[in-house]
């Protein structure tokens, strides 16, 4: 429900959408793109 209810205000309002989560799987399937956080975050620190 809570997905329908996200995607009618996407496609009647052109937003966009950050969806944070672990479940690879889910994020595949909901999200046109995903970004490993390690990937834009350094790992260390100076």
């Amino acid at each position: 429900a809570l997905v329908r209810v996200v995607e009618d205000y996407r496609a009647g309002t052109g937003a966009g959408l950050l969806a944070v989560g672990h479940d690879r799987v889910l994020l595949d399937r909901w999200c046109d793109r995903t970004v490993e956080w390690a990937s834009v975050v350094p790992t260390t620190r100076n």
